[in-house]
Parts: C-alpha cells; sequence; structure tokens
C-alpha cells in the first residue's frame, strides 16, 4: 500500500508483550480494520527479549496489514516516534499493546475525525480526551 492508499495506521509500541500482543492486533483486527480496511497496524517491537517479534512477525504472515519493527530498546517515547516515522497512513492511532483502550467505539470516533473533528489525550492526562473541531475551531474536554 502507498502512502495515499492507507488511511489508518495504528502504532502498538511494545515491550514484552508476548502474553498480550496477539490478541492486541487481533482485536484491532477485527474492530477497527474490519471496517476500515485500507489500514495498517505497525508493532514497534522496542528491542523485547521475550517472543513479542515472533508473535508479531506470525500475524504479519497471514496479514499483510500487520507490520513488525524491530529496534533496540529506548522506551516508550521513541518508539512511538518510530512508528510514527513508518506510518503511511492519513490518521494515526496509538494504542498500547495490553489491550488496555477498548475499541468498541472507535468507529464513531473514527466518523468524528473525518467530519474534521479528532480525540487525543495527552500522556499527563490519560483517560481525558480532548475533542477538537478543527472545521469550528473549538476545544472541548470530554472524559
Amino acid at each position: 500500500m502507498t502512502r495515499t492508499s492507507i488511511t489508518l495506521s495504528v502504532i502498538m509500541p511494545a515491550y514484552n508483550e508476548e502474553q498480550t500482543i496477539g490478541a492486541a492486533i487481533d482485536e484491532v483486527v477485527a474492530r477497527v480494520l474490519s471496517h476500515i480496511p485500507a489500514g495498517e497496524i505497525i508493532v514497534v517491537d522496542d528491542g523485547s527479549s521475550d517472543s513479542t517479534g515472533l508473535i508479531t512477525l506470525e500475524k504479519a504472515a497471514y496479514d499483510t496489514r500487520v507490520k513488525h519493527l524491530r529496534r533496540s530498546n529506548g522506551g516508550h517515547g521513541p518508539a512511538v516516534i518510530s512508528g510514527l516515522a513508518a506510518a503511511c497512513g492519513d490518521n494515526a492511532l496509538l494504542l498500547d499493546s495490553d489491550c488496555q483502550i477498548d475499541l468498541i467505539d472507535f468507529v464513531e470516533q473514527m466518523t468524528k475525525i473525518n467530519r474534521g473533528r479528532a480525540f487525543y489525550a495527552t500522556p499527563e492526562r490519560l483517560g481525558e480526551y480532548i475533542l477538537v473541531d478543527y472545521v469550528g475551531n473549538k476545544r472541548k474536554q470530554v472524559k
């Protein structure tokens, strides 16, 4: 897929997540990519010493939308930056690789993004989302 054909890149930094990474990838495929087939999942393996990379590569062998990006351990922030640099999508979604985020309402949120609205959270205020209306240039905090 080229940059212009991918609408969404899901970035999943992972460090020693062999217990959860397979289920997390499956959940993103089922709940996100089933609705947005022109998407990709980039698992950024941040120097894991367990089977995180192997599990991701196995998933990628069955679904070409799953990508494995291996890097030496540098922490969560640099892993996110590496994932964003490799992303081909018009939009990016950052998810933890341990299934902490419920994706049930994801399609509804993507609809809002497509209408000029987006949700984001800052690292210091996780769980609190800011609704940005790019059309009306308004910001509103929602929980």
